[in-house]
This record gives structure tokens, sequence and C-alpha cells, in this order.
């Protein structure tokens, strides 16, 4: 059987009309989601990159105000996507929570993690006399604010699956473009599950490497499913897409590191690799998207309009 080339492969794509609706409904986000000229869930993963960076070098001055940017920001993204389509809404309404849950995460390791709170939180001293054991409290709410996000934003989507009609190509596109984010809140439950078993050293057994493997599993999938969707989507901007990898993959790397090899230098600093890389790639990206908004956005007020009135 003769192969189609793949030039033809990727015209015979662009001509699927799930795509065409995809493109019809990203340019719409994109134009509600724009502010000052900026795509606003652009600056979001940025932040969430920067996070992530200052996190795993343990510099509080990075992590803790772009955490809490990225969370402000996103509550804008929110109440933007308040009168669009359910699935989008989810999945922003979602990663709202995601960063909230974020925040308390990683705000509890800097301040309990060491035998002080880390870098400028030391010189504290509320944080330096906050008694061990809210550590605990802090990673058991964080653990149940992102498995009920999991389980709610997982069943919210399958049931939109199972009723979707044949004819809603939109729905089912969408549905299909948010889909990674199930996985990834379950690995984040996993990991965080896999924190509480390493607060008590003496339970680290079965259930631990059984939550580390699912947590892990799910990273992957993760990660097949986002490049999965970048790959279809050939028009998003490279930096974009290369930003999204890098963020996802740098934390199933972290992952790894923290449950099963917290010595190990290489893969701190491929974590952290991931994430500098991230950052530039997201900001390029980024201006590569505004600036071909605006450039399509003047080839349409250049072109010619005819009156057909007569």
């Amino acid at each position: 059987m003769q192969e189609t080339p793949p030039i033809r492969r990727m015209e015979a794509h662009r001509d699927d009309p799930l795509d065409k609706t995809w493109e019809t409904d990203e340019r719409d986000n994109e134009n509600v989601l724009e502010c000052w000229g900026v795509q606003v869930d652009d600056v979001v993963l940025i932040l969430a990159l920067a996070a992530d960076l200052g996190w795993i070098l343990l510099v509080p001055l990075i992590s803790i105000p772009t955490i809490i940017m990225a969370i402000l920001t996103q509550s804008w993204v929110v109440y933007t996507c308040r009168r669009l389509s359910g699935p989008l809404l989810a999945f922003q309404c979602s990663a709202w929570v995601w960063l909230f849950t974020t925040f308390l995460w990683l705000g509890a390791e800097f301040v309990w993690d060491a035998t002080r709170p880390v870098g400028m939180l030391g010189s504290v001293g509320l944080l330096v006399n906050l008694s061990p054991t809210l550590y605990e409290v802090v990673v058991v709410v964080s653990t149940v604010l992102v498995s009920s996000n999991f389980f709610l934003v997982t069943l919210y989507y399958l049931w939109k699956h199972l009723h979707v009609k044949p004819e809603d190509a939109q729905l089912q596109v969408e549905l299909r473009n948010y889909a990674w984010f199930c996985p990834w809140l379950l690995m984040d439950a996993a990991w965080m599950l896999c924190d509480w078993h390493l607060i008590h050293a003496s339970d680290i057994g079965v259930s631990f490497y059984f939550l580390f493997s699912l947590g892990l599993a799910a990273g992957v999938v993760t990660l097949f499913l986002c490049g999965h969707y970048l790959w279809r989507h050939v028009g998003a901007p490279p930096g974009l897409c290369a930003a999204e990898i890098c963020w996802v993959a740098g934390n199933a790397v972290w992952l790894v590191r923290d449950a099963v090899a917290s010595e190990s230098d290489v893969l701190h600093g491929v974590c952290a690799l991931f994430f500098m890389v991230g950052i530039p790639f997201g900001v390029f990206g980024s201006l590569a998207r505004d600036h071909r908004s605006a450039r399509a956005a003047l080839i349409s007020s250049s072109k010619p309009k005819y009156d057909n009135s007569l």
C-alpha cells in the first residue's frame, strides 16, 4: 500500500472540519483573552514556569511573587471566560484551583521542608515560629483540593463526552483540547500523597511506590496528550508549544527526583534546565503569536471591499 506523502497528509489534515472548527474557535478565544495586545493565558504559562524554577532552586523571592501574579492573572482569565463554552470555562476554573493549590504546596515546603524557612523567609519571625504540625495540615488540604479538582473536572469532561452529539464538532474539539489537564491533576495528586508519605517516613512502603508509579504514568500520559494536541494544531507558535512541553516534562522529572532520587544533582539540573529554557520559549512564542495576530488584522483591513448593493 502506497504511503501518503507528508505534505499531502498535512493538507488532508487541514481539510478536517474539526480542525477548521478549532481554528475558528481558537481565534475567538484569542480575541477574548487578549489584553493590551498580550495573550493573557500565555502570561499564566510563563509565570507558572518561573514559579517552578524558583521552587526547584529554593528561591522564594522568585517563586512566591510569580505564583501570586499567576493566580491573579488566571482570575481575570476565568472572569473573562465566564460566558464562553463549558469545557473552556471548566479548564480555566480548574487551572485557577490548581494554581492556588500550588501556592499552598510551595509555601509549605519553603517554610517547613528544612530546619528553618528558606531564604528571606527565615528572617520573618512569624514564619520561623509556626508549628511544624501545620505542615501536615497544609499538605492534606492541598491534596484534598487537587484530588477534588481532578475528580470534578474529569467527571465533567466524561459526562460531556458521553452526551456530545455527532454534529457538535466544536464541543468534540474542545473536549479533546483540554483533556491533557486531567492526568496532569492526577500526577499532582499522587505527588502530594507521596509527599505526605515522606513526612511520615515510617509509612513508606507498597502504597508509596504505587502512588509514585501512578503519578509518573499520569505524567507520561500528560506529556503524550499535550504533545499530540500541539502536533495536531500546526498553526500554534512553536515557542509556546516548546514552553508547554518543557513545563510538563520538567514536572515529570521533578516528580521522579522528589520521590525516589532526592540526592540526584543531575535530575535537579535537568528540572531547572527545562524551566529555564521554557521561559524564553514562552516569551518569544507569545510575541510571535501577537505579531501573527497583528499581521492578520493588517492583512484583513487592507483587503479591498466591494459594494454589491447595485
